[in-house]
């Protein structure tokens, strides 16, 4: 019984969620419009600072010990 109650619930969750994004799919549009730049700019912004970490570890190993 508890397999047919997890797939009914399952597809009431997804007809839900269809109409709530149909819904609001404006919102949804504006908020993607600002999301996704964002994203883009933090994760820029992350691989610089990997990158550069990764380049002064690189130039530490080189650099001869006295």
């Amino acid at each position: 019984m508890g397999k047919y109650l997890s797939v009914l619930l399952g597809i009431a969750a997804m007809v839900i969620g269809f109409w709530a994004l149909r819904v609001t799919w404006p919102l949804l549009w504006t908020v993607c419009k600002v999301v996704i730049p964002l994203v883009l700019v933090l994760g820029g912004g992350m691989a610089v600072l990997v990158g550069l970490g990764e380049i002064s570890d690189s130039l530490r190993q080189r650099t001869p010990k006295s």
